[in-house]
C-alpha cells in the first residue's frame, strides 16, 4: 500500500473484490504516522491515498460479521485478527489476502499471498 508496487497492482485489479471489518479503520489511523513517513507523504497525501484505496474496498460494520467473531479468535493466535478471519465466514468469500505468515496457519481457510494474486493477474 506504502509503495507504487506489487500490493496495489493486486488491490487496483478488476480480478478482485476487497472487504474488511470496520477494524481497518482504527488500524490504518494508529499506523497513519508510520505510513506517511515511510510513503514519504503529508498528511494530505496521505488522506488523498487512503480515499483512493478505500474506493476499492467494501468495510463491514461489526453488526455484520459479529457472529463469526467467536469462531474465529479461537482459530488464530493473534486475537486482533479474528474479524478479518469473520467477515471471510460472513462474507463466503473466496479467501484471505495478507502478509501476515500466522494466517498460514489456518485451517479451512483460504489463504493468499501476493504471489498467489500476482500468478491470477498475470495468467
Amino acid at each position: 500500500m506504502i509503495k507504487d508496487g506489487i500490493t496495489r497492482k493486486i488491490l487496483f485489479s478488476d480480478l478482485f473484490e476487497f472487504i474488511a471489518p470496520d477494524f481497518i479503520m482504527s488500524e490504518v489511523e494508529k499506523y497513519k504516522q508510520l505510513i506517511m513517513d515511510r510513503a514519504e507523504i503529508n498528511k494530505s497525501e496521505f488522506e488523498y491515498l487512503i480515499l483512493i484505496i478505500f474506493e476499492r474496498i467494501k468495510v463491514l460494520s461489526k453488526e455484520n460479521y459479529s457472529n463469526f467473531l467467536e469462531e474465529s479468535r479461537s482459530l488464530i493466535d493473534d486475537k486482533k485478527d479474528a474479524p478479518y478471519i469473520a467477515v471471510y465466514f460472513f462474507s463466503k468469500s473466496e479467501g484471505i489476502w495478507t502478509h501476515d505468515n500466522h494466517f498460514s496457519k489456518l485451517k479451512n481457510v483460504n489463504v493468499f499471498s501476493n504471489i498467489d494474486l500476482l500468478e491470477l493477474i498475470q495468467s
